[in-house]
């Protein structure tokens, strides 16, 4: 078990406590759209999903590079997707 050292949270997993310890230190994540911040990325990550229609995809792509887009619709992604991931092949 890994104990916060500020608070009485307690974490099975070492990075969920990692994870936890940005909160104590001020770490917020901004939403690109509007005045939201949140202590988590996937907090935010989500909310630009439901409320702004954004996907994130670092994690989609992350699989096969190193590109950190943000796309506005997943059609979008999806079209980018189709042409980027071609070239990766050839």
């Amino acid at each position: 078990m890994f104990k916060c050292d500020r608070c009485t949270a307690v974490f099975t997993r070492k990075d969920n406590l990692t994870q936890h310890k940005k909160k104590h230190n001020g770490v917020r994540y901004s939403c690109e759209k509007c005045t939201s911040t949140f202590s988590y990325k996937s907090s935010c990550v989500r909310h630009m999903k439901t409320f702004h229609s954004i996907v994130y995809c670092k994690a989609l792509l992350s699989i096969v590079c190193d590109i950190e887009k943000t796309f506005f619709t997943v059609r979008r992604l999806v079209l980018f997707i189709n042409e980027y991931i071609p070239k990766l092949i050839h």
